[in-house]
């Protein structure tokens, strides 16, 4: 749908509110996977929510590989762990020498995000980066909506930092969540 008009997308702008049928942006994986951890965590609050609605994976409209999930005993691992996963992805990419891979640290911000790249001679991204030799990228939450990679790595993506504490309610929206 990224490249359609409402039309092409079959939205009907006529209506003050619209409801998307398919999802067009998370495989049936993602939405799978999202969908056992909120079973697994479900807050009986939220059933009662007037606001609360979660996508069948049904709905995706593609398929891609499951998501890998895995923990830590601590950030450091956790993060080395992702670096790691990361530069393997990138390695059997097979003829796919465009192949990107981000690692997403949530909790941090950019400016935080961008000195522990360059201690670890990374590319970390921001407002005009240019892709066209690297491969692998780290950045902070907010600043990866928006890019597109093959793969993507979540890192620290924990209770109380996704979304932050004290955050207002309706702002959790622009965490991704």
């Amino acid at each position: 749908a990224k490249n359609l008009d409402f039309k092409q997308a079959r939205i009907n702008t006529d209506l003050t509110t619209f409801k998307l049928d398919l999802n067009y942006r998370n495989t049936k994986e993602i939405l799978q996977a999202s969908y056992e951890i909120m079973y697994q965590n479900l807050d009986e609050t939220l059933l009662d929510a007037e606001d609360f609605e979660f996508l069948d994976p049904k709905f995706a409209n593609r398929s891609g590989e499951k998501p890998i999930l895995f923990s830590a005993k601590s950030l450091e691992e956790e993060i080395t762990n992702s670096i790691s996963l990361a530069k393997g992805l990138i390695k059997n990419r097979e003829n796919d020498t465009s192949k990107k891979v981000c690692i997403i640290i949530c909790g941090f911000t950019n400016l935080e995000v961008r000195k522990f790249a360059k201690k670890l001679n990374l590319s970390c991204l921001h407002q005009n980066f240019d892709f066209k030799e690297e491969h692998l990228f780290i950045s902070d939450l907010e600043q990866a909506k928006g890019f597109e990679f093959d793969e993507v790595i979540i890192a620290n993506c924990n209770d109380d930092i996704v979304p932050p504490i004290g955050l207002p309610e309706e702002e959790q929206f622009r965490t991704g969540l």
